[in-house]
């Protein structure tokens, strides 16, 4: 991802001596560390993000099983939609993956 200095100057090496050029070299270093930094932060957000939907859809799962046994249970007769619950399911993902960029679809 990121360039060796010393490839960089292979034809110069005599500039790596100077300290203009080690300073630059410190500051680049600095500001890789700085977006390597960044991409982990990212990638940790994204695993957060994810693990909620996650989280949202098993609980959206388990209310509507809970309620189909109590359906049963029960005997009340309520027709429980399962295809629109899917569907409902499918645009939350699909919403979720364009609100946050997630790039899974």
């Amino acid at each position: 991802m990121f360039k060796d200095y010393k490839k960089i100057f292979k034809n110069n090496n005599e500039l790596l001596n100077k300290s203009e050029v080690q300073e630059l070299i410190e500051y680049v270093s600095e500001l890789e560390g700085l977006i390597m930094d960044n991409n982990i932060s990212k990638t940790y957000s994204k695993e957060k993000i994810l693990f909620n939907i996650l989280k949202d859809i098993y609980e959206s799962c388990e209310d509507l099983i809970k309620r189909e046994e109590e359906n049963i249970r029960f005997n009340f007769n309520d027709d429980i939609d399962f295809k629109s619950s899917i569907k409902s399911l499918k645009k939350y993902i699909e919403k979720s993956d364009e609100d946050f960029n997630l790039k899974l679809l």
